[in-house]
């Protein structure tokens, strides 16, 4: 009976062996697919990195030009309501001039609105 259970105690060992094998095959496969994935990752995080960079440097250009543009409208609007109708000209002559001024300035600002349409 001793022979028995020693054989029986040695296949019980061997068997945890193969199962500890298996279970380190195993693992090891799930390192390398993790270690892939983080590589992945990486090259991602480091391409969105550099894109984040570019769209602030966008941001802060397009802030810039629309400051730039607010203030030539606000410009023009005070341009306009200094404008004195000269009282020696007709009704009509006046709105005219006040169409063509009013076509000119809506004009200037759609000219500068236009890229930015592009880019957004």
């Amino acid at each position: 009976m001793t022979g028995a259970s020693g054989l029986e105690k040695f296949s019980h060992l061997e068997d945890k062996i193969y199962r500890t094998i298996e279970l380190t095959k195993h693992l090891r496969h799930e390192k390398e697919t993790l270690e892939r994935e983080i590589a992945t990752m990486r090259r991602e995080l480091s391409e969105l990195s550099g894109e984040k960079e570019r769209m602030a440097g966008q941001v802060e250009r397009l802030l810039s030009e629309r400051d730039t543009i607010r203030a030539k409208v606000e410009a023009m609007l005070d341009a306009i309501s200094v404008l004195e109708v000269d009282a020696e000209q007709p009704r009509e002559v006046s709105q005219f001039n006040s169409v063509c001024v009013m076509y000119r300035i809506v004009s200037e600002i759609c000219s500068r609105l236009k890229p930015l349409a592009c880019i957004v």
